[in-house]
């Protein structure tokens, strides 16, 4: 019954979040802390491209792993479109494995915190660690903990003439012992004023303490963590952050 990215979901999150398009500055602090960055890099949970792409532009080499047919559909008849052939794989994050090592690994704008339990995020950052270079470097964003409203949203995206999408996103759950909270997201497609698909998501987000993640790193047998906020290298984490941003080294 639910999906995490399905055809309506990836539908809305092009609109809202094109390729190519940055995130509160997100894609020119990626791509200056990667400068260092020779060997392939590895994008897991790379989505639709949207950060993918602008590092190629930027003379990167760039495998994407994402577990949504989707969400790698659109990605691929992006780089069709337009010229580009990056390697993308449809595989789980936490149990992927490729026949090569890799430079840097990033996971940017908060999608590790879709991993929602500890042992899944701990699966996920050993299986990076496996994946690394001896040297190479683990970038990525955990969502900010902060207010979470439990209001019902509705909004509409206009696709075509005839088609829009209504999304109607609500609270399920707010866990501050679990550290985890979920929204369920309901989207229906309509075409000439009738209501042609309906999809529904639920989106569940794990949020950590700075020094929960920095110790979580370490277990793991990361060194050199560098935090940083809002997309400024080295700004401590601060109440009102939007995005704190980890990078370790293997």
């Amino acid at each position: 019954m639910y999906k995490s990215y399905g055809e309506l979901s990836t539908a809305v999150y092009e609109k809202t979040k094109p390729i190519g398009s940055s995130i509160n500055g997100d894609i020119p602090y990626y791509i200056s802390r990667l400068q260092h960055v020779t060997s392939p890099i590895l994008e897991p949970a790379s989505g639709t491209g949207r950060m993918l792409f602008p590092l190629i532009d930027a003379g990167f080499q760039v495998v994407g792993v994402d577990t949504s047919k989707e969400m790698l559909d659109l990605c691929r008849s992006y780089a069709t479109n337009n010229g580009y052939n990056p390697t993308l794989i449809q595989d789980d994050i936490t149990t992927v494995q490729l026949h090569q090592k890799f430079g840097a690994i990033i996971v940017p704008t908060g999608s590790f915190s879709l991993l929602t339990s500890r042992e899944l995020a701990k699966t996920a950052l050993q299986n990076f660690y496996h994946h690394l270079e001896e040297g190479g470097k683990l970038i990525l964003d955990i969502i900010a903990p902060g207010p979470i409203e439990d209001d019902r949203t509705v909004s509409h995206f206009h696709l075509s003439e005839e088609t829009g999408i209504r999304m109607t996103s609500m609270l399920l759950s707010n866990n501050w012992i679990e550290q985890t909270f979920t929204k369920e997201i309901v989207y229906e497609k309509w075409t000439n004023g009738e209501k042609t698909d309906t999809e529904l998501q639920t989106l569940a987000i794990r949020w950590y303490g700075v020094e929960e993640f920095r110790s979580f790193l370490n277990e793991v047998g990361f060194t050199n963590i560098v935090v940083s906020s809002d997309y400024t290298y080295q700004q401590p984490a601060h109440q009102g952050a939007t995005s704190i941003t980890f990078e370790a080294t293997k």
